[in-house]
């Protein structure tokens, strides 16, 4: 509970769209920026092996070298390519098994 929560978000539009704006991603931001360490990262972080890229909203926003990569996801966010959410949201549909065909209803309590 006083840990950040891994930045995560979920690729939206079609197939094709989603594996071409994944392959963008990853030529202009994953692989270039997973080669260095950022010296923003507090040494609990550095200590526990924190991935770059396995960062928290807060890591990315105040690590200058992550600042393109914060900015391509506000504008990616806004014009509906991508939609920030938690990861453990994302588990649901993934253990559900949630088909095409299935219709889903949510109900709150």
């Amino acid at each position: 509970m006083k840990e950040n929560l891994p930045a995560a978000f979920r690729l939206t539009g079609t197939k094709d769209m989603a594996c071409a704006l994944l392959r963008v991603m990853k030529t202009t931001f994953f692989e270039p920026l997973s080669q260095i360490t950022p010296p923003e990262l507090t040494p609990e972080e550095q200590e526990a092996g924190e991935e770059p890229l396995n960062l928290t909203r807060k890591n990315i926003r105040r690590c200058e070298a992550y600042w393109q990569l914060h900015q391509f996801l506000i504008s990616e966010t806004e014009t509906g390519n991508i939609s920030r959410q938690e990861a453990v949201s994302m588990i649901p549909p993934v253990v559900l098994d949630v088909q095409p065909h299935h219709k889903v209803s949510v109900s709150c309590v």
